[in-house]
């Protein structure tokens, strides 16, 4: 009687250590598929771009390299820059805009385009200020994410 006890607890003890096998496996392949998934929907590269608008009763140009800066501008009024963008890859890619969400009633760009390896774009940024905007210094970002064209 104690060896047949004996040998249900050995075989208990062996189905445990089967089913923890079973779930470490498991965990595995779930821990693979995600890190294979989120690799295939990660962006090649993300570039941020600062932008700057004071309004004002009078309009002033400020010049900065760096930044998107629309200078002084008039309420109701509305203005556009360029922004180039280069696809350095060897494949056609797709660029995803996105406008930060303090400047988003004030600043439109196309949210979504392609472009063909070697090709050089430029994409029109539009700020358009309503009538009655407060006069004050207004800043945020558009942060542009390029993702091969799938």
């Amino acid at each position: 009687m104690a060896y047949e006890k004996q040998k249900q607890k050995k075989k208990n003890l062996n189905q445990k250590k089967l089913n923890f096998r079973k779930i470490n496996w498991v965990f595995i392949f779930l821990i693979v598929i995600f890190l294979i998934i989120w690799f295939l929907f990660q962006p090649l590269d993300v570039k941020k771009l600062d932008i700057r608008f004071e309004v004002g009763e009078r309009l002033g140009v400020v010049l900065d390299g760096e930044n998107l800066d629309f200078g002084r501008v008039l309420a109701g009024s509305s203005s556009v820059k360029t922004v180039s963008i280069e696809n350095n890859f060897d494949f056609l890619i797709k660029v995803e805009v996105f406008v930060d969400r303090r400047l988003k009633d004030f600043i439109f760009a196309e949210p979504e385009i392609s472009i063909d390896s070697g090709e050089v774009i430029n994409l029109p940024i539009n700020l358009i200020l309503p009538d009655d905007i407060e006069k004050g210094n207004y800043s945020g970002g558009l942060r542009f994410e390029f993702r091969k064209e799938r």
